[in-house]
């Protein structure tokens, strides 16, 4: 006899018990052409009217079709006992369409992006470095970097600071002629890149390299965008006596400078500090910047957030002639102008002929005495000299000779002393 489950479920033999169905099955025939006597029909039809069963089948019932059965009488399994197999099965257990599927990260987003980097000069390096170092987990495919120029006075070809970085590191690194070129960006496509990151690069790069890498390209700039849009944000943010700057981590398009923000950091400007000082704080900055955004890189979970294009301030190109020092300005400008130009191209004045960079400066908050024409030199110090302006003074700290290694004042006065009345002047610029 088959073992029957103790309780059924009532929605299970709903259906099958419904009178409808037992009416229907008291005039269905058998498969062997007997029907079914007026006493069975009678019984089965007042047992269906009676709604669902408390206990299962009759065992009568079981045993009846059972032996049936088993005497060959029953061609095929009867509605009845299929009902019973379904019955006394186990519930399938339905699945979740949303289990099923794999989760969005996993099947989307990589764990990693395969990286290309293009960058040239000393603001690149720290962010070379940074991602030299997390190469194990997100893979740096390339460097790409300026073609080798003529430097510094005896006009020597020498590779870009960024070149001789990449080799000591190991790095394959590229200089095209443009990163432009369609055949050369027919060669960075055969690395299947997810991600280009720019730093200090010195090349507009344009819509097809652009579309290139699948995550986009991405540059640090030195300023807290969209304030000082262009090639020297660092000089021209210290030529206008802010006191807070920053780098910027945001998105590359057609605009100069004007894509979307992904990251900032701010930093504060120091009172004596020199362009050259902000940028290297400013580059290690951005460095910090790059690997704190890679994991959101690789997951997908960026957030860009669109420039304010009424704020935006122009940061042009800095050209060698005005770094020529204007002594009728107040002493606040001209110290201002002279931490800005060091160390490119350096705030400069003639003395008797001889071209002198001044790198180091301060403005002097007292009145000066006297009546000598801007430019003149109005006292001499062991360490230091002051130099009359516009309004006011300033100390000079730090200064070079033309052709001559840096100096501070002290050393400058060993070689060269100066007396109150000598004039510093203010002729064309030399080049």
């Amino acid at each position: 006899m088959p073992t029957i489950a103790t309780r059924p479920s009532a929605t299970s033999w709903r259906s099958w018990s419904s009178p409808r169905n037992a009416a229907s099955r008291s005039t269905r025939r058998r498969p062997s052409g007997r029907s079914r006597s007026a006493s069975t029909t009678r019984r089965r039809s007042s047992a269906c009217s009676q709604g669902p069963w408390r206990s299962g089948p009759s065992r009568r019932s079981l045993r009846s079709a059972s032996c049936s059965r088993e005497r060959g009488k029953l061609p095929c399994r009867s509605r009845f006992l299929r009902a019973v197999d379904r019955w006394k099965a186990p519930p399938k257990r339905r699945r979740s369409r949303r289990a099923a599927t794999v989760p969005w990260k996993a099947r989307a987003i990589p764990d990693r992006v395969r990286i290309v980097f293009f960058g040239t000069g000393p603001f690149a390096i720290p962010a070379l470095e940074r991602l030299h170092a997390a190469s194990g987990v997100h893979p740096l495919l390339r460097v790409v970097t300026r073609p080798d120029r003529p430097q510094a006075r005896g006009r020597k070809v020498s590779p870009t600071p960024v070149r001789r970085r990449a080799s000591e590191l190991g790095i394959a690194c590229d200089a095209p002629e443009t990163a432009n070129d369609p055949v050369y960006l027919d060669s960075l496509a055969a690395l299947a890149p997810d991600l280009f990151l720019v730093a200090d690069y010195g090349e507009m790069l344009r819509k097809r390299i652009r579309e290139l890498p699948a995550v986009g390209i991405f540059n640090l700039h030195g300023s807290l965008l969209p304030r000082w849009r262009g090639a020297a944000p660092v000089v021209h943010a210290i030529l206008a006596g802010e006191r807070e700057t920053g780098v910027t981590l945001f998105r590359i398009e057609r605009g100069l400078d004007s894509g979307p923000v992904v990251d900032m950091e701010k930093l504060t400007i120091g009172e004596l500090e020199t362009a050259g000082e902000l940028e290297a704080r400013l580059a290690r900055a951005g460095a910090d910047l790059i690997e704190r955004n890679l994991p959101r890189f690789a997951s997908g979970s960026l957030r860009e957030t669109p420039q304010d294009d009424s704020q935006a301030t122009p940061a042009p190109k800095i050209e060698k002639s005005a770094a020529q020092i204007d002594w009728t300005a107040p002493a606040e400008q001209v110290a201002r102008q002279v931490r800005a130009y060091n160390p490119w191209p350096g705030a400069f004045s003639l003395i008797r002929g001889e071209r002198t960079i001044f790198l180091r400066a301060r403005p002097i908050g007292a009145e000066v005495q006297g009546t000598e024409p801007p430019g003149s030199v109005v006292s001499v110090a062991r360490d230091a000299f002051c130099v009359r302006c516009g309004q006011g003074a300033i100390e000079v700290l730090e200064l070079q000779r033309e052709g001559k290694a840096p100096l501070e004042a002290a050393a400058y006065l060993r070689g060269r002393p100066l007396q109150p009345g000598d004039r510093f002047e203010q002729q064309g610029a030399r080049t």
